[in-house]
């Protein structure tokens, strides 16, 4: 049986329970869209905590040595992997800095020449906290090193928001997915028993159960392309006209991985996936159900 009476065939329960099948594709819609919404903002909030953590600058501050050490201790850290460029600061630099924040209240005390030189480090995007406390462990035992300084209280806080609003996201996006599957699965169902006739006489003349259920999947899936397809029109229209018109900053969000066609292609397969779904486990039960005899 050629792959065009099953399109036909799965196109041909829209009609049967057109309602039901309305209701479906709109649910998918909106759940794919509110996901598809969901991971636009998430992952500008991801990236926007990735360039706040590059802003924190670890400082360590060395012993006094010559410049012999100094250049080694910098080619050291220079060749570590999270490191994304350093910055020497000499005890001239040191004092001048000093003098900038306090001004001339300072000058005694810069004059004690207690400042010592240190070495600015600042890491790579995508380096992680547990990535920056191992280098900072490893650095501070080294004997040219005096102390190592940085904020650990914002980079904590930094992580436990970014972990806060990921396991939100996720939580939310599981019960709109699964709200979208428990209408997808009771659409088919309705289809089911509208058509148990006909699967009763299919079964009757050898039909498979695999032949039988391929018309319903393809329903299922066509349902979920053109949810997806809807969602995706919904989303550049809410990111593009809608939101910068009342919020004008988040007209500057930009696409995941700056451009637009991963996320509205991800959004139609996603759509696409729960049909698929939705209809395989509704077939897999309820074309069982239907029996040979009345």
């Amino acid at each position: 049986m050629s792959i065009g009476y099953f399109v036909k065939e799965g196109v041909s329960g829209f009609k049967r329970a057109h309602l039901a099948t309305i209701t479906s594709i709109t649910a998918l819609a909106i759940a794919v869209l509110l996901v598809g919404m969901m991971v636009r903002m998430g992952y500008n909030a991801y990236y926007l905590a990735q360039k706040m953590r590059e802003m924190i600058i670890v400082e360590a501050f060395l012993n006094d040595i010559n410049n012999e050490q100094i250049q080694s201790v910098q080619q050291a850290i220079q060749r570590k992997k999270e490191v994304a460029k350093m910055e020497f600061v000499s005890k001239d630099d040191a004092r001048k800095l000093f003098l900038s924040s306090f001004g001339d209240e300072g000058s005694g005390l810069a004059d004690l020449d207690f400042l010592p030189a240190s070495i600015r480090i600042t890491f790579k995007e995508g380096v992680q906290t547990p990535q920056i406390k191992h280098l900072i462990a490893d650095i501070s035992k080294w004997k040219e090193i005096d102390e190592v300084r940085f904020d650990e209280n914002l980079l904590n806080i930094l992580e436990s928001r970014i972990r806060t609003v990921g396991l939100i996201g996720a939580g939310i996006s599981f019960l709109i997915m699964l709200m979208a599957l428990l209408l997808v699965y009771n659409t088919i169902r309705l289809t089911i028993f509208s058509k148990q006739t006909i699967i009763r006489a299919m079964k009757l003349v050898g039909a498979t159960k695999g032949f039988i259920r391929r018309p319903f999947l393809i329903e299922g899936m066509l349902q979920g392309v053109i949810g997806g397809s809807l969602s995706s029109l919904g989303i550049i229209g809410i990111f593009q006209y809608v939101l910068p018109k009342y919020i004008e900053q988040l007209g500057v969000l930009s696409w995941p991985f700056g451009r637009w066609y991963y996320l509205i292609g991800g959004m139609i397969s996603f759509g696409t996936l729960l049909g698929l779904i939705g209809s395989h486990r509704a077939t897999k039960k309820f074309i069982n159900a239907v029996r040979l005899s009345n």
